[in-house]
């Protein structure tokens, strides 16, 4: 209020009052769980605190710019929320903090802001080069300039983190239901509201993955008659196999958790013999009805320890010997077991001899047969990760860990990545297919040996290393184990760490095999061409190279900033081979001689 010894009009843009408010009356503000702040809260401290809040070239943020950047970033991770603005007089304009004109931290958030590609939750292609770049002639760490970065995309990730936990539950939904009864979309509706969707952004979702039509009900069978009637021999009526149709490999897919090799719980036979809601009792096929759950039964893995690739030419192969765990669902540690793996070290100059700089170690994988992709009963699986089918697999030797910064840098004379700082024996990130593929190159005529990206095949094989769980650690994993997104769970354990960035590898127990990181931290780039299932794919091991997308190449293992359920042994994605972000990494095959 004026209490005229101050020019409020000149100082602080008017007087009056004014009231913000998270939501109207007709919707919920959103709290969040284990967060210090509301959602609301949260952003309304950061458009003050950081300046964020103040149009561009302003040096002060008034109540009502605070409100529209407020609004802009609830209403981007909570759609539904509508915070409002009350005011009289001249509340709307009044000032409430200043900002420093050239703020380097400011100009770095305000670049982020206008290079975020919504479609994708991240920093567009061009925009991370130039923030790279951007953040060098401002003066900012690039540990400080990723914490920035993280901050802008954050509404925009928790948008698509929703639209993605829907999309998973609708598809559970009428895998499970067939069409929708009313309690499902009852139900469907309450997670809607606890995301925090509108009506358009499901209804996008429904239109992408349509539920099919109700089963038809038969006719009742006419009542018997006091003369037999002829009867023809029964026929036995073909199961119709329904195949899913293809979509494209970054959308989540999963079925419902079912019994494996076919079996039913009580439950699920009624509900699938049409028996459980009362209505009309019909004949039913039960081996139809069981054949239709059913999956080829495929035998154990086999691996021959015995049988591993010879050593190069001028190299001898060494041991090492390390622990192996497995967990539990609650990701207690249940078993320990000491084993061996050899491997011998690539050389790549002074770059990577350093002391604590980790070298190329190429472990020995032994040749054997394991079943590929992932069973209809596995949790979250996605459709692409089938059929699955029986796979013949050579011996071959594959880095102990993702190719490092320092490795990267030594053969090929610089470091895209992102997490550069105290980056040397972090995975190199920020690379493409194409660039993977010219590190391969070169360092094959570097050595005299053949280097190369490894097949899908050989990916999956060397993660399951002999296990057929979700992850090679058992039915689930913990942030004790790998690095994603811990602030979501696959299992019964708790929830972890979320790092929000790459670590140093080597870090987590290895693998049967001795491998280390191939569940999350970067997603790892193999040598194939994306196809939408298994029809048709290799079953010796080698690269599937055929196929229309030639563009397109497939990413195994999931990264820092993926769920848990994307970082299972079989999950499996794709993108365009000139394509990268700052989880895309890989680790390479040498051929064996």
């Amino acid at each position: 209020m004026d209490s005229g010894g101050v020019d409020v009009e000149a100082q602080l843009g008017g007087e009056g009052w004014v009231v913000l408010t998270a939501a109207t009356a007709r919707n919920y503000a959103l709290e969040q769980e284990g967060e210090p702040l509301s959602v609301y809260t949260r952003y309304l401290v950061e458009g003050l605190k950081t300046g964020a809040a103040a149009p561009e070239g302003s040096d002060q943020v008034s109540v009502g710019h605070l409100h529209e950047y407020v609004r802009s970033k609830v209403q981007t991770a909570a759609p539904t929320m509508n915070p409002t603005i009350f005011n009289a007089q001249q509340g709307y304009t009044i000032a409430i903090a200043r900002v420093v004109i050239g703020n380097p931290e400011l100009q770095f958030r305000k670049a982020a802001e206008r290079y975020t590609d919504i479609e994708v939750a991240d920093v567009s292609v061009v925009g991370k080069r130039y923030l790279k770049t951007l953040a060098i002639r401002l003066g900012i760490a690039p540990q400080r300039a990723q914490t920035i970065t993280h901050e802008v995309l954050r509404p925009h990730r928790e948008r698509r983190d929703s639209l993605q936990e829907y999309e998973v539950t609708y598809r559970e939904a009428i895998e499970h239901y067939g069409a929708l009864p009313e309690r499902p979309r009852r139900e469907l509706q309450d997670l809607q509201r606890l995301l925090n969707l509108r009506d358009e952004d499901v209804s996008q979702i429904h239109a992408r993955i349509p539920a099919p039509p109700p089963k038809p009900i038969p006719s009742p069978k006419p009542p018997p008659t006091s003369q037999p009637q002829p009867q023809s021999p029964p026929q036995a009526s073909p199961t119709p196999r329904r195949t899913p149709s293809p979509s494209p490999p970054s959308t989540r897919r999963t079925t419902p958790s079912a019994p494996s090799r076919g079996k039913l719980s009580r439950k699920q036979f009624l509900v699938r013999a049409g028996l459980a809601g009362g209505g009309l009792v019909t004949a039913i096929s039960i081996p139809a009805i069981l054949s239709s759950l059913a999956e080829p039964d495929f035998p154990e893995p086999v691996i021959n320890f015995a049988n591993i690739p010879p050593a190069p030419e001028g190299k001898t192969l060494e041991s090492a010997t390390f622990e192996v765990v497995t967990v539990d669902t609650v990701g207690n540690i249940i078993n320990r077991r000491s084993t061996q793996a050899q491997f011998f070290t690539e050389g790549l100059g002074e770059g990577v001899v350093q002391q604590g700089v980790k070298p190329l170690d190429m472990v020995a994988i032994p040749g054997g047969e394991f079943t590929m992709g992932s069973r209809k009963s596995e949790k979250d699986r996605n459709n692409n990760e089938g059929p699955r089918h029986r796979v013949i697999v050579p011996s071959f030797f594959l880095g102990k860990y993702a190719v490092t910064q320092a490795q990267f840098q030594a053969v090929i004379g610089q470091n895209p990545s992102q997490f550069s700082e105290n980056g040397a024996n972090r995975p190199v990130e920020t690379v493409s297919w194409e660039e993977a593929e010219a590190f391969c190159k070169t360092l094959s005529e570097r050595t005299g040996r053949t280097y190369r990206l490894p097949s899908e095949a050989e990916w999956e094989y060397a993660c399951r290393a002999g296990t057929e769980t979700p992850f090679s650690f058992g039915p689930t994993i913990t942030t004790d184990l790998a690095n994603y997104n811990g602030s979501f769970t696959y299992s019964d354990e708790l929830e972890g760490s979320y790092r929000a960035q790459t670590i140093e590898v080597g870090q987590f127990p290895p693998n049967g095999f001795g491998l280390y990181d191939l569940h999350g931290n970067v997603w790892e780039w193999c040598q194939d061409v994306w196809h939408p299932n298994y029809d048709g794919a290799p079953t010796n091991g080698t690269a599937w190279m055929q196929g229309e997308d030639q563009d397109r190449r497939v990413l195994r293992g999931g990264s820092w900033n993926n769920f848990p359920r994307n970082c299972r042994s079989a999950n499996r994605d794709g993108n365009a081979r000139d394509f990268w972000n700052d989880n895309l990494g890989f680790r390479v095959v040498c051929a064996s001689p």
